[in-house]
């Protein structure tokens, strides 16, 4: 996939500005933010009602970016401001190489307390001959009519100097204002670093609506149709039924909402292998997530909600003790999860993310891995995990290199060890061996192959170890490698990392699983399978690079919609 084609200008400065933004309102809410949501919660996006329904993504910001910047350095710590002036600077000057506006003389004086991105189209002309031309629109609050035409007509008067021509044209009444660059951009358009070409002049449409509201896009059509969806609600996502459900089901005055169309997101991403634009905005999933801050970062309460005709299978999270095959794990694995029921999980989780392509690759690894061998689809969960109702926990293990390990309640498993090890043998073709190793009995899965030899030379035989496994203090242990079997019974006779268990602590609502991601372990493995996440870290820079761990907790389930909550853990440095 092209960067152009996930990329532009504007959605890396408007990006740029939401997650600064989400930045800094926890910077300073961190120190009471319960008083700073009252003040400034709101219940959703007033924007929405410039989103046509189809729209793959918008993201919404409830409140001043450069005010919450201005506060957060009054409560973060003496050592820390510096880089956080940088970061802000070096933000705005973004925007103003952009777009040629700065945004304290140009901008702060009339910008109002909501700033929505949207993307409104995968492909704007759905024409195959020239790629994806992906429609963008930023819809900016004004509490100062006057001053924010000023500076769309200041943005405009810049274009003119540049050698620019502009078009006008009366929309429903409204004046749109563009330039006439939409061709000069193309596949063979050198790339910067930042995203997009520097010397290619860029395409920008922009309106303004009742002195409150201002539009920016990427094309003349975004505005178009930005403008229609406001003047015919019917087609707007303000008004979808959908998007109302979410609303009234999450909890509202939050800091920030995102909602996705996923198959109309996947195909923004070039991620889903049978594009159908059309088809994916009538009968996809919706997921909306809802912003908070929290003393420790920001988490999100979320709802993905069934497409229609393919109803979810329900499941109660009623328990929200602890998973105690978590406690196995080593508090330096970079993945966790675990489940008090891992098969009921495993089916309502593959119902709802786990059907997308994306996630099937990115669960491939751990899934082949512990299939003993077998050739298994990924809908179909592993037989070591199944009918398993007792606690039960996977990881993810980098040292040496990376193995995984699965640990369950002796007892719990459908397969007691012994089936499985007939089964590793029949089905897997492989060899199994005892193992004395320090008064512990341990069972290794073995394959044989023979090592190429030069001719004439001696053949030599390979053995790889597939898998390892045994049996301690009533819980049955699986690892990759020998390695990762060592490293878990070893950190079975260590105190957990108070860090570790802190941070899976930090949602304590029942819960019927949970993931845990060290972050900077595991992004620059997903970096290396998916080069394109590159981009997706530099337009989240400002919050990334605070990023420490994510927490993903599944909810209660019914046949509508899946819910849970994703906790994002922050340093100030």
């Amino acid at each position: 996939m092209k960067l152009r084609t996930f990329f532009s200008g504007l959605a890396a400065a408007v990006g740029g500005l939401l997650l600064i933004g989400l930045l800094s309102f926890w910077g300073l809410t961190s120190q009471n933010p319960k008083a700073f949501l009252q003040q400034n919660g709101r219940l959703a996006p007033s924007a929405a009602q410039f989103v046509p329904r189809q729209s793959p993504l918008m993201v919404s910001l409830l409140a001043r970016p450069d005010r919450l910047w201005g506060l957060r350095q009054l409560v973060i710590a003496p050592r820390n401001r510096a880089q956080s002036r940088q970061t802000w600077q070096a933000l705005k000057q973004w925007i103003s190489d952009y777009s040629g506006l700065d945004y304290d003389a140009d901008l702060r004086s009339w910008l109002g307390d909501e700033i929505t991105w949207a993307v409104t189209s995968a492909d704007l002309d759905h024409s195959a001959d020239n790629g994806q031309q992906p429609g963008y629109l930023l819809v900016l609050t004004s509490h100062q009519g006057l001053q924010a035409r000023e500076a769309a007509h200041l943005f405009w008067q810049k274009r003119v100097l540049a050698g620019e021509t502009l078009v006008f044209e009366q929309v429903s009444g409204t004046t749109l204002i563009h330039n006439t660059s939409a061709s000069t951009i193309n596949s063979d358009t050198s790339l910067s670093e930042s995203g997009w070409s520097e010397s290619a002049p860029h395409q920008f449409a922009s309106a303004v609506v009742g002195d409150q509201y201002v539009l920016l896009a990427n094309d003349p059509q975004v505005i178009r149709q930005a403008i229609a969806a406001y003047q015919a609600p019917d087609v707007s996502l303000a008004t979808d039924s959908t998007y109302q459900t979410l609303l009234t089901q999450l909890p509202s005055g939050q800091i920030a909402w995102t909602y996705s169309n996923l198959e109309a997101t996947l195909d923004w991403l070039d991620l889903r292998q049978n594009h159908n634009s059309e088809a994916a905005g009538s009968s996809s999933q919706k997921l909306f997530l809802s912003w908070q801050v929290t003393p420790q970062g920001i988490s999100a309460d979320t709802a993905l909600v069934a497409a229609p005709g393919r109803p979810f299978t329900p499941y109660s999270a009623s328990d929200n003790s602890s998973i105690r095959a978590m406690d196995w794990l080593p508090p330096d694995s970079i993945v966790a999860a675990g489940s008090h029921n891992v098969t009921a999980l495993w089916q309502s989780f593959y119902e709802g993310l786990g059907q997308y392509e994306p996630l099937q690759t990115a669960l491939s690894p751990a899934v082949k891995a512990l299939s003993l061998g077998s050739n298994i689809d990924i809908p179909d969960i592993p037989k070591l995990w199944t009918d398993a109702p007792g606690d039960s926990a996977l990881g993810l293990l980098k040292a040496p290199s990376p193995a995984w390990v699965f640990i369950s309640k002796s007892g719990t498993a459908g397969s007691t060890p012994e089936a499985l090890d007939r089964q590793a043998q029949q089905e897997g073709g492989l060899s199994v061996a005892p193992i004395e190793w320090d008064n512990l009995s341990i069972t290794a899965w073995t394959r044989l192959s023979l090592r190429p030899q030069p001719l004439g030379g001696t053949p030599q035989v390979n053995t790889d170890v597939v898998a390892v496994h045994t049996q301690v203090d009533h819980y049955d242990v699986f690892a990759t490698s020998l390695e990762a079997l060592h490293q878990v019974l070893e950190a079975r006779q260590q105190k957990p990392r108070q860090s570790f268990q802190a941070d899976l602590a930090l949602v304590d609502t029942p819960n019927a699983g949970v993931l845990y991601l060290d972050w900077s372990q595991v992004n620059p493995l997903l970096v290396q399978r998916w080069p394109w996440l590159t981009v997706l870290n530099q337009i989240s820079q400002p919050v990334s690079d605070h990023l420490k761990t994510i927490v993903m907790r599944a909810q209660d389930s019914d046949r509508s919609a899946h819910r849970g909550q994703l906790t994002l853990t922050l340093s100030e440095s």
